[in-house]
């Protein structure tokens, strides 16, 4: 086959008898041309294959080809709907590049050359995605995005004021009567309320400084308030009043020293684990690591040094796990927590994160593994990760750099 050109006509067009309208509102449109096959008009059945390109060279190509298959030529001359999809003319030069093959070849395209500048009709195209208007008296409801609002823009005399109640806060000053909703508040001073409460509170804290809770019962100071701490495992409800008494509902590992005044109880409930020592190690900043269904290293922990044969190793991670995008909402991502790359044979040390908890700060994780037949010496602490179905990209462990991701290693005999 020796095709040796091709010649096009895109936009509004009218010839043999037939007219291509562009619609703003949709991306598909007709495109009519000719092929010569030789020195005469094609006529036969083809491939086609289209490209949408930036340039009138280089690699510049904008979204995916368009291939027409088996279409029919006659006397030279044919028509196709070709949908580049939605941005791909917003505005901007664009140039066509056609491939051709005959209709019964597997083989490659012969790609004509040069390309096609595309002179689409007037405004047509561009309308649907024009980024600024010139004019207009109105817009469809939920057309303009929060992105499209320059910051302060709107000023107290573009509100009704009338529909504004005092659920919200217009001005300094203002007082907040109703319910506060939001999915997230930086407040970079103190909150000061004489209640917080409703069906279900929830407050969630990422601070890297202290944290301090003052709660204040000046009518009946023996009466306890409390707030309450859900890690993903179970809830951890602390209970304190004004004269300092107060109760931990809940179990909890002190992994330094707990300095008590004085002990009430008999004592029954106390128990020893034979702790050898206890190593803490920390989870510095390291690069984000990509990851397929099958189990790659994330990051070397770091070190501890085993005293006793014969004695196990009890890990605890605390810290944030974070992967930054996953390949579909169908798969996950697992965390392992691993010996010398050598993962537990005692039940499993893992945690899971699912496609909903991809991307934002990461999330609170605790992991917990025991191992057992590790030699007196040196080991290292490993963190590995897998995708369940399909893999995904930028995980990692201390989301933020805060410093404030750990494991401790528990010798014990």
């Amino acid at each position: 086959m020796n095709i040796r050109n091709i010649i096009v006509t895109f936009g509004l067009l009218a010839a043999a008898g037939s007219v291509t309208v562009a619609c703003a509102q949709d991306t598909i449109f007709t495109y009519q041309g000719r092929l010569d096959d030789g020195n005469a008009p094609a006529t036969g059945v083809y491939d086609l294959q289209f490209t949408l390109w930036k340039a009138a060279s280089g690699p510049s190509q904008i979204g995916a080809p368009v291939t027409v298959n088996d279409q029919q030529v006659t006397n030279g001359l044919f028509t196709v709907s070709l949908d580049f999809g939605a941005g791909a003319f917003e505005g901007s030069a664009r140039w066509l590049e056609v491939g051709v093959r005959a209709g019964a070849s597997v083989g490659a395209y012969e790609i004509l050359t040069p390309r096609t500048r595309v002179l689409p009709s007037p405004y047509a195209i561009y309308a649907g995605a024009a980024a600024v208007a010139g004019t207009a008296s109105g817009v469809a409801a939920n057309a303009v995005a929060s992105s499209g609002i320059a910051d302060g823009s709107i000023t107290a005399a573009d509100l009704n004021t009338a529909s504004v109640d005092g659920r919200y806060v217009l001005k300094a000053g203002d007082t907040m009567t109703g319910p506060l909703t939001t999915p997230d508040l930086t407040v970079p001073g103190t909150i000061t309320s004489s209640s917080l409460r409703s069906e279900i509170f929830s407050l969630r804290l990422n601070s890297p400084g202290d944290l301090e809770f003052t709660i204040d019962r000046d009518a009946n100071p023996a009466l306890l308030g409390f707030f309450e701490v859900f890690n993903g495992e179970g809830h951890h409800r602390f209970w304190v009043n004004e004269a300092g008494h107060g109760r931990i509902y809940g179990n909890w590992t002190a992994d330094g020293t707990v300095a008590a005044a004085g002990f009430a109880g008999d004592g029954s409930g106390l128990t020893s684990a034979g702790l050898v020592r206890t190593t803490v190690l920390d989870v510095t900043c390291h690069p984000s690591v990509s990851y397929g269904t099958t189990y790659t290293k994330l990051v070397n922990i770091g070190s501890f040094t085993k005293q006793l044969a014969g004695s196990t190793i009890e890990l605890t991670f605390n810290g944030r796990v974070y992967v930054g995008t996953m390949t579909n909402s169908a798969t996950g991502a697992v965390f392992e927590l691993r010996v010398d790359d050598t993962a537990t044979t005692n039940g499993r040390a893992r945690a899971s994160l699912r496609f909903a908890e991809a991307g934002g700060g990461g999330i609170p994780t605790s992991i917990t593994g025991i191992f057992t037949g590790l030699g007196t010496g040196t080991h290292t602490v490993n963190m590995w990760i897998c995708g369940s179905y399909a893999g995904g990209r930028q995980a990692m462990l201390d989301t933020g750099c805060w410093g404030t991701d750990h494991v401790v290693v528990k010798e014990l005999k």
